[in-house]
């Protein structure tokens, strides 16, 4: 018979040994799960999980001088995790402290910012600074704890260091009546460590209530086993709804029980696909409108339409079109309706074309002879129109759209003036703000909120880097150089990215990467005839499991559709009486 939780009586050995070192250690433990969670309530949930899976494990924990990291690698790891699912940064509430005799009376205002600030870091740059400068551990003491190298820990702590830095300046100047104590050096690298650490002991070592009791842990515990049959339940579901197919192919058609294996939303890996786009099955028309830019004509499905004039860039919206004209150089924007009649226009020069998720606004940029704006319009209903003011510059700088990362915000790249600097704005309809750690955008995400382009770095300049738009630290969620990221997913989950280099036969390559952590999905290799290389030139998602690309090969154009399981299609397309080597194919929106 099987023993379980369930059946333990509450004055085991166990539960005096296990609620001796809870209460000799659960003060200490809990100020580390504040300062990650940032508020009580989160604290307590931390701590009690943490506590709750140590009850569980303790007889086969040997090594007792152990337990505080093991018990500190389970708080860190439920705060990123939880972080990690939410994909973005909870805002965390600054609660009062009880009072306490021990508490530093002495307050210049420093500590309170610095705690402020360390609330904004990302999760795994907080967790290092709380690991090193509160629980002072070594640099390979937190490297093990967190299950990362040295060397990460090293790059995380230097980032931390930094975004503190950068605000630390101004707001962090002692009020002029400062005691005694010498408040006034340098922001140094050396002072700035000792200013965290001030901080964050100020912030709890006041605390000296213990929440938690034996019976709170052993009821979570209850919750934690229970979950984990649940989970070993579902595995072994999984495993047999992989299984009855087999079954079926060895044994002939299997009795159906009403039940219906459970499809993945999308492989993980899928692997490597080569295609050569002659000899490739024949699919549907596309899902995505496309451009023939020389015989004006949009194809959309089986359906073709002709164009009453060559766009320069064309895009969807809820209810007709947006497009941009070309009037030898002079580039402006058209509203149109469903027909292509122009519904309202804009005779300022424009750049970027895009479209909010829900396809009822658009934003462009535009240069009224002094400075740049950045136009997000109301183009299904009121017309409404908010206009951001870029910063002037006394020689005119080139800001061009790049997406939405909300229905309110919009991503631009800016390149600067003289110099040539790339920038990344992030313009709301009344203010505009950088976004750090890019230098040019180059695609974002209204489902995530992230954006990718080139990373801000003078030795990885050709890289490419995500970052959270909605952040204000530009800490690098993953970068590669393998592959400019090009083409966000509409759910966000995934990112097409060109390959930066050729492969072995001369032929560039194109990857469909997990979003959130830079893995390939589908690495496609494209076997080109041999009078020309074939040439991925555009992409776009019809829908968040398949993306169309065009290739270009010697005096020929295709547009294949390669979907998450790998799977490729040819897609045929009209081109008209065009010559098939001039016919410049475009998305719309793109």
């Amino acid at each position: 018979m099987t023993t379980t939780l369930m059946d333990m009586g509450t004055t085991s050995d166990k539960d005096a040994d296990f609620s001796a070192y809870m209460s000799a250690r659960q003060p200490a433990l809990y100020r580390t799960a504040y300062l990650l969670a940032g508020d009580h309530a989160a604290a307590e949930d931390l701590l009690q999980n943490a506590f709750a899976k140590l009850y569980l494990s303790w007889d086969r924990i040997r090594d007792r001088g152990a337990l505080d990291g093991w018990v500190r690698r389970v708080i860190v790891n439920e705060h990123n995790s939880l972080w990690r699912r939410a994909w973005k940064r909870r805002e965390h509430s600054t609660d009062t402290l009880p009072e306490s005799g021990t508490h530093d009376t002495y307050d210049d205002g420093r500590g309170g910012a610095l705690w402020s600030y360390v609330q904004t870091l990302p999760p795994r740059q907080r967790s290092v600074v709380v690991l090193r400068y509160y629980e002072e551990l070594t640099e390979a003491e937190t490297a093990d704890l967190l299950g990362i190298s040295v060397g990460t820990v090293k790059s995380q702590t230097s980032r931390a260091l930094a975004g503190l830095r950068a605000r630390a300046p101004r707001s962090l100047d002692p009020h002029e009546s400062s005691p005694p104590r010498d408040r006034r050096r340098p922001m140094t690298h050396t002072s700035l460590e000792d200013e965290v650490r001030d901080a964050l002991h100020r912030r709890v070592d006041p605390l000296r209530r213990a929440p938690l009791t034996v019976t709170d842990v052993r009821r979570r515990a209850r919750r934690v086993q229970r979950r984990r049959r649940i989970a070993a339940g579902a595995a072994v579901a999984a495993a047999l709804a992989v299984a009855v197919p087999v079954g079926l192919a060895m044994n002939g058609p299997a009795q159906r029980n009403g039940i219906e294996p459970a499809t993945p939303h999308s492989p993980s890996i899928t692997g490597t696909v080569t295609i050569d786009p002659r000899s490739a099955p024949i699919g549907g028309g596309p899902g995505v409108p496309l451009v023939n830019l020389a015989d004006p004509r949009l194809i959309t499905g089986d359906t073709t339409l002709a164009l009453p004039e060559s766009y320069d860039q064309i895009t969807p919206y809820l209810d007709g079109w947006v497009a941009v004209t070309n009037d030898e150089g002079a580039l402006t924007v058209q509203v149109l309706d469903a027909d292509f009649r122009v519904v309202d226009g804009d005779g300022l020069p424009s750049r970027g074309l895009t479209v909010s998720p829900d396809g009822a606004r658009v934003a462009w940029t535009e240069y009224d002879g002094t400075r740049w704006y950045v136009v997000d319009r109301d183009v299904a209903g009121s017309r409404e129109e908010r206009r951001t003011a870029m910063p002037r510059s006394a020689e005119a700088a080139a800001v061009t759209a790049v997406g939405f990362v909300s229905d309110s915000e919009v991503v631009v790249t800016r390149t600067e003036p003289g110099d040539g600097t790339l920038r990344t704005l992030l313009a709301d309809g009344a203010t505009v703000r950088e976004v750090p750690g890019l230098l040019a955008a180059r695609t974002a995400s209204p489902a995530t909120g992230m954006v990718a382009g080139l990373i801000s770095s003078d030795t990885d300049s050709s890289c490419s880097a995500v970052v959270d738009a909605t952040a204000r630290t530009g800490e690098v969620e993953w970068r590669t150089c393998d592959h400019t990221l090009v083409s966000y997913s509409p759910d966000g989950a995934h990112v097409v990215g060109f390959a930066s280099y050729l492969d072995a036969n001369g032929s560039p390559t194109m990857a469909i990467l997990n979003a959130g952590t830079g893995d390939t999905v589908v690495d496609l290799e494209l076997a080109g005839p041999a009078r020309g290389v074939v040439g991925i030139s555009e992409v776009a998602w019809e829908d968040s499991e398949t993306v169309l690309a065009t290739l270009v090969s010697g005096a020929d154009q295709y547009v294949v559709r390669v979907r998450l399981d790998g799977s490729v299609e040819r897609v045929e397309v009209e081109l008209g009486d065009a010559d098939p080597s001039l016919v410049p194919l475009v998305f719309a929106g793109s």
